[in-house]
């Protein structure tokens, strides 16, 4: 048990100051206060620095302001804001949301608790524009990535058991810093920790819903409502994720660049159970893809994927096993019949 671990809140803005202050009022209601805010602006036109600097002047923890000289994009704002933190663990913070009141103890006691753990997310709230509470979980909307991001290609995890720790839900050790920092470019900040925190760290989920996540129009993240994005995510586990060989090559750059990180941060006794997990990724989807290129030349890898039982250690085995022999059968003979 590790007791009396220091908090930071790493909180990155960007003309944000419509909701600004009722997050930072939320900051101020915490059972157990932060121990210091770290601001990162990316040079914002609005009041948001006159409303930060404002209320720095009212809380009773140090509050540090930095101002970005240049626009660095979310992702990497995220990033400088997390390296300026002094804290032990360190709250990631959007500028839009409502934090519960039990925010901070909550998560840290579970940190507290477990040396292991060096990352967790909750759960949280729908709230609109105005604030009023909506259907639906936070969690379901971060589960997404699970269907359609670099972390279904870079987690040796259970689809249905990878934490996505979605930004604005999220606290990790100081120590993870190691490996999180620098942020690659091409990756959004907490898809990253998604990916790449497992490799090194216990990540968790905590149930609870700590805070309220604010959906309207103007969000970084995709624009539509609650509704609109369960039917995308619904979507795309229904017609992407199991016949995604065009996805991981889509995806192979920024796999390239987890897998060079996982590498440079791990001995050389420790990779052998990643090099065998990328290896096997690899060898499934080329198989496939040459079993759907042409069945009479390549089917026998398709074979191999059923006799093996390779397809049943990925998800959606049964849909993706039909899918390739019908989308061999149909390139190799039907099509050369039209032709």
């Amino acid at each position: 048990m590790t007791a009396n671990l220091t908090t930071s809140i790493a909180l990155c803005t960007y003309n944000g100051e419509r909701f600004l202050r009722e997050q930072l009022d939320s900051y101020a209601r915490q059972t157990r206060l932060p121990d210091e805010v770290v601001v990162c602006d990316d040079g914002s036109k609005d009041r948001t620095l006159e409303i930060l600097e404002e209320w720095a002047g009212t809380v009773p923890f140090p509050v540090r302001i930095v101002r970005n000289e240049q626009n660095l994009g979310y992702a990497q704002n995220f990033g400088k804001a997390v390296s300026l933190c002094t804290g032990n663990v360190i709250f990631l913070s959007d500028q839009d949301d409502i934090w519960e009141p039990e925010k901070i103890a909550a998560m840290v006691r579970e940190f507290e608790n477990d040396p292991a753990l060096g990352v967790l997310t909750s759960d949280g709230s729908i709230i609109d524009a105005e604030g009023k509470i909506q259907t639906g979980s936070e969690s379901d909307l971060a589960n997404g990535w699970r269907y359609d991001e670099a972390v279904a290609f870079g987690v040796d995890q259970p689809v249905d058991e990878v934490v996505c720790t979605r930004g604005c839900a999220t606290a990790i050790r100081r120590e993870v810093r190691e490996v999180f920092l620098p942020i690659p470019e091409g990756w959004a900040h907490d898809v990253w920790l998604t990916a790449i925190a497992p490799w090194f760290w216990k990540t968790r989920f905590l149930p609870g819903k700590l805070f309220r996540y604010r959906l309207y129009d103007a969000n970084t993240s995709t624009a539509g409502s609650y509704k609109q994005r369960m039917e995308r995510i619904a979507w795309k586990r229904a017609n992407y994720y199991w016949h995604t060989e065009t996805q991981y090559w889509a995806w192979l750059p920024a796999i390239g660049l987890l897998k060079e990180r996982i590498f440079s941060n791990l001995p050389e006794c420790e990779r052998t159970k990643p090099r065998r997990f990328f290896k096997r990724l690899e060898r499934y989807y080329s198989y496939r893809s040459r079993s759907q290129r042409n069945f009479l030349i390549y089917g026998v890898f398709w074979f191999l994927l059923v006799f093996q039982g390779t397809y049943f250690r990925f998800p959606f085995p049964w849909k993706s096993m039909f899918y390739d022999l019908k989308t061999g059968i149909k390139s190799t003979f039907v099509s050369k019949k039209s032709s």
